[in-house]
């Protein structure tokens, strides 16, 4: 039983429940064996604390965790995560898919990359994805109004990039699970003044992380997409490669890039309406609120998202560049948010 010391389990509806920390513990020298270090806590010999929870120590997850995945340390001294999935899951076949070369040379592809994956030898049914380990989005500080923008312009890119391949309900409700959206640590964080052993649920970052303009968002798993097309996680697509400048200022004008010919999808299902309108309501209402001087010009934009009949992703990323390119360099650059 639970002694009440656990943080709230975000993820409590996730489907087939979190993974226990004794299953960890049975698989940590397998995984060391291939190259992959867990916590100390999960060693064999070691036992729980007994002040904890002893299914699941919240306090040794990664802080943006998945409930099937736990972090290590890999060979190279770079941190991971390693999440255990069912081999036939829709999930996985989706994951494995957005990794394949042609669709990750697609700058809209937002989906976190798979390193390597492996067998379990004990279960025929389990396949171990190794995937970067993400710093949750909430832990950067934003520099200036463009670093809003190009955050936001970012989640929009991954919307459209899995609605045209079929893949709606990719933000979920906040009552079902939190929004899985983070940086790969490694890009953002300074090892020489952040231990990742340290972040998890209960801790917070001991130092302070700026938003940069090389930051790519991932989509940290697609645990509670939908598949709208039945072929949609079987048969990859060739995608369009050209990589165009996210600042490009032809934006303002109001000219589409390259990658922007992706196009929104056929025909808008309601889950696809609701992420776009997800997207204003969890992200760009969240940013005018706090800095309600500097972005006072985005109701405009959110009374736009937030109808029953939104724009499909791929317009809405037009019309979100072409705002942001309207606004004054100075602007832009200058003005402070948080």
């Amino acid at each position: 039983m639970s002694t009440g010391m656990q943080p709230y389990d975000a993820y409590r509806n996730w489907s087939g429940g979190r993974i226990s920390d004794q299953y960890w513990r049975s698989r940590y020298y397998f995984l060391a064996s291939r190259g992959y270090t867990l916590r100390d806590h999960f060693r064999p010999e070691r036992e729980s604390s007994g002040d904890t929870d002893p299914v699941c120590d919240f306090r040794q997850r990664p802080y943006l965790d998945a409930p099937d995945g736990i972090d290590a340390r890999s060979e190279d001294g770079s941190f991971v995560v390693v999440r255990r999935m069912e081999t036939t899951s829709q999930e996985l076949a989706l994951l494995l898919r957005f990794s394949q070369p042609s669709m990750r040379s697609n700058p809209w592809n937002h989906c976190t990359p798979i390193h390597t994956t492996f067998d379990d030898p004990d279960d025929p049914f389990a396949t171990f994805v190794v995937t970067p380990l993400l710093c949750p989005s909430e832990e950067v500080r934003f520099r200036n109004v463009d670093d809003i923008f190009n955050f936001i312009a970012n989640i929009l890119e991954g919307v459209a990039f899995f609605h045209a391949h079929g893949i709606s309900h990719v933000i979920p409700a906040p009552s079902e699970l939190p929004f899985p959206l983070g940086f790969d640590i490694a890009k953002v964080v300074d090892w020489g003044t952040v231990d990742p052993t340290f972040l998890s649920l209960s801790a917070k970052y001991v130092t302070d992380i700026w938003m940069h303009s090389e930051f790519r968002v991932y989509f940290a798993h697609l645990h509670h997409c939908k598949v709208e097309h039945p072929n949609a996680a079987v048969a990859p697509q060739a995608e369009q490669t050209d990589k165009p400048s996210p600042h490009d200022a032809q934006c303002a004008e109001g000219s589409t890039p390259m990658s922007m010919s992706l196009g929104g999808p056929a025909t808008m299902t309601q889950d696809m309406k609701q992420d776009v309108v997800a997207v204003s309501a969890r992200f760009i209402r969240r940013f005018r609120k706090r800095n309600e001087i500097a972005l006072y010009f985005l109701t405009d934009f959110e009374e736009m998202l937030e109808t029953q009949d939104p724009p499909d992703a791929v317009t809405a990323l037009r019309k979100w560049r072409k705002l942001q390119y309207s606004l004054t360099w100075i602007k832009r650059r200058f003005w402070p948010v948080r």
